[in-house]
């Protein structure tokens, strides 16, 4: 008789403990659940712009202009501005050569230019560049509006191509573009040449990049347009796509003794060797051997500059901002 009520006596007892139990396994669920909410929290908090910036905006002060360069400064890092370049404007704050103001103004631009889906940072390094060179900005200004007329020309050629899923693509052949566009006797017509060669491509924007940069290559080095889409399209028929059509297009831009254009004769040469070679590798052989043969150089020789986007060498471009006696980019 006593051992059925020492066992009633432990299922009374254990029924407590089953719901403290439960409410403390409840209790550590929900403490998991409010951690993870506030890790997303905390993240969606951080702060957007680096350390580095974020001290020069404390060193500018707390007043409303320098409240309105930090959110200007916030706005355009969001929109995808380079943290280095900006912090680069903003120390170059000065109370008479270079406003706070006029700094916030820039950014905010850069910012709506971003907004847009345009190449933010390719302006952005326009104001760096002609500031670092001590330009005032009544001499950037002017320069910054052509080369965003510039960028919209190039957008619009490009967006006439068809919608592009992917916004950094876009963005790097829209500067592709614009610079070419930029090169002294260039026209939209001459630019849209290349870009008919990839309209048939399972991807025709994130195609563009090759035959747009070895189009302007060539014609950087000092062949005329006509010359320079001639072989781009040869070598495009023959299946040249990416880094080796850019290859073939550096070597040949590089290749006079004596600088400036290559000589038509080994242009024409050139053309003959893609006509005859079948495969990429014997070309590039044959093309090294008649490089050598010729004495032609094999290294780069023009000017190399750094393309804020891309971060690739693109061969000389007249600086507008330096150099006021040439034609600005865009301003054709």
């Amino acid at each position: 008789m006593g051992l059925p009520a020492l066992e009633s006596g432990g299922s009374l007892a254990e029924g407590p403990m089953m719901k403290t139990r439960f409410r403390i396994g409840r209790f550590i669920v929900l403490m998991t659940v409010l951690s993870a909410l506030w890790t997303a929290f905390a993240l969606a908090q951080a702060p957007l712009l680096s350390a580095e910036l974020q001290s020069s905006l404390q060193a500018r002060g707390s007043d409303a202009a320098q409240q309105a360069l930090a959110e200007a400064t916030e706005r355009a890092v969001k929109a995808g501005a380079s943290d280095e370049m900006a912090r680069s404007l903003i120390d170059h704050i000065d109370e008479h050569a270079l406003p706070m103001a006029t700094v916030a103004a820039w950014l905010e631009n850069t910012a709506r230019l971003g907004e847009e889906g345009l190449p933010l940072n390719t302006v952005l390094s326009f104001y760096v560049q002609g500031v670092a060179k001590g330009n005032s900005p009544d001499r950037i200004e002017p320069v910054v509006v052509m080369v965003e007329h510039r960028l919209r020309e190039a957008a619009a050629l490009i967006d006439a191509m068809g919608p592009s899923s992917n916004v950094e693509s876009r963005r790097k052949v829209i500067d592709d573009v614009a610079w070419v566009l930029g090169l002294e006797g260039v026209s939209k017509d001459d630019v849209s040449r290349p870009l008919t060669l990839a309209r048939e491509e399972v991807k025709p924007v994130e195609s563009l990049h090759s035959p747009v940069v070895t189009f302007g290559t060539l014609i950087a080095s000092g062949l005329p347009s006509e010359t320079s889409f001639d072989v781009v399209n040869a070598a495009w028929t023959k299946g040249y796509r990416g880094q080796p059509l850019e290859r073939l297009g550096t070597a040949l831009a590089n290749a006079n003794p004596s600088g400036g254009a290559p000589p038509q004769h080994l242009v024409n040469e050139v053309m003959q060797l893609l006509d005859r070679e079948n495969s990429q590798d014997r070309f590039f052989q044959g093309l090294d051997e008649l490089m050598g043969r010729e004495g032609y150089r094999l290294m780069p020789s023009v000017g190399i500059s750094e393309d804020p986007m891309g971060n690739r060498p693109r061969p000389g471009i007249k600086d507008p901002i330096r150099d006021n006696d040439k034609p600005a980019p865009g301003s054709r």
